[in-house]
């Protein structure tokens, strides 16, 4: 019986570190929001893009995680491709944000570009007000 309880405990010890958070989907990775559904992460080459719907508001957060002393140009524009909202970020590296309130927007079809001059990650943002319940619906693709 003391023979077979050590393997048998070690295969339960070993079976437990499986089920432990992979080591690729750190707190801090973008891959993680991903994959935890928390929000859309996109890479490119000097930075990372995320972007959250704030609970069940028409507001969404841009994250840009910033690897290099670079500015970004960030473009906000409707269906149309009227400008909305553009800025450049700081120089410096690390985190910024920004929320986007679609409270008083129409709804429909908005873009959000995200660039440095050589790489451009463009979001499609969709604005749908379900009106049976009251609902807002925004999705980010």
């Amino acid at each position: 019986m003391k023979t077979l309880l050590k393997p048998v405990a070690a295969l339960l010890i070993a079976g437990c570190s499986f089920v432990a958070v992979p080591n690729f989907a750190s707190a801090k990775s973008p891959l993680f929001n991903r994959f935890a559904k928390t929000g859309v992460a996109v890479k490119a080459e000097s930075f990372s893009v995320t972007i959250h719907k704030l609970g069940n508001s028409e507001i969404i957060r841009l994250f840009i995680d910033k690897a290099e002393t670079k500015r970004l140009y960030v473009s906000l524009k409707d269906a149309e491709g009227n400008s909305i909202s553009n800025f450049l970020t700081e120089k410096g590296t690390g985190r910024f944000s920004k929320d986007y309130n679609f409270d008083q927007a129409d709804e429909g079809l908005y873009t959000l570009e995200i660039s440095d001059g050589k790489s451009k990650i463009i979001k499609k943002i969709k604005l749908e007000r379900v009106r049976v319940k009251e609902v807002t619906n925004l999705s980010v693709e």
